[in-house]
């Protein structure tokens, strides 16, 4: 099992960070890709990461799963990456699991015409207008349309890897893993089962 995260200067930081925690933890491989021409960024806030590749050299066929993290302009430079649309793209005609939270959903995945068969989605409350008139917005933590997974924001990082490892493995091994981040009784914890 391996994901492909794939992140940017100006990422969200919490984003990047409990994605790639939270799945690590499931025993998924986590491979955290650069967009930018260096696998060294700074995220929104500061924080400096040394990314594992570049989106350049990596193939769809390689992964089960691509995630998105938010934050601007973060968010942006993913949109206007050839490369990661193109694995993307990949990835949604082989049926795998392909997903974003924060501003990713409408900056990155409605930008690349990756929402245009999704029912249901959420993101960050200030970028719901930017999403395509015919998909549904949802308030919900965590959103599952398909093999679309979406979340909306820093605060719902945790839940959007939960929700993936409950895709990706099983729902016993998300809700073993929310019992021991201390998750497993609170309402965002319900939006993940949800989808289960």
């Amino acid at each position: 099992m391996n994901v492909l995260v794939a992140a940017a200067d100006y990422s969200e930081d919490i984003e990047v960070i409990s994605i790639r925690d939270v799945l690590s933890r499931a025993a998924i491989k986590v491979t955290l890709a650069s967009v930018e021409e260096s696998k060294h960024i700074t995220l929104g806030h500061g924080t400096k990461v040394e990314c594992d590749a570049l989106i350049g050299d990596l193939s769809a066929k390689d992964f089960d799963a691509v995630l998105l993290p938010g934050g601007m302009p973060g968010a942006l430079h993913l949109s206007n990456c050839e490369a990661l649309k193109k694995i993307l793209h990949e990835v949604r005609a082989e049926k795998k699991l392909y997903g974003a939270i924060c501003a990713a959903p409408s900056v990155a995945l409605a930008a690349m015409g990756l929402l245009d068969d999704v029912e249901t989605v959420t993101c960050y409350p200030s970028f719901e207008t930017k999403l395509p008139p015919t998909v549904k917005y949802s308030t919900n933590a965590v959103v599952r349309s398909g093999n679309c997974l979406t979340s909306r924001g820093p605060g719902t990082a945790i839940y959007f890897g939960l929700a993936a490892v409950s895709i990706l493995k099983s729902p016993d091994l998300a809700e073993r893993l929310s019992k021991a981040l201390l998750l497993d009784q609170t309402k965002e914890m319900d939006d993940v089962r949800a989808i289960m």
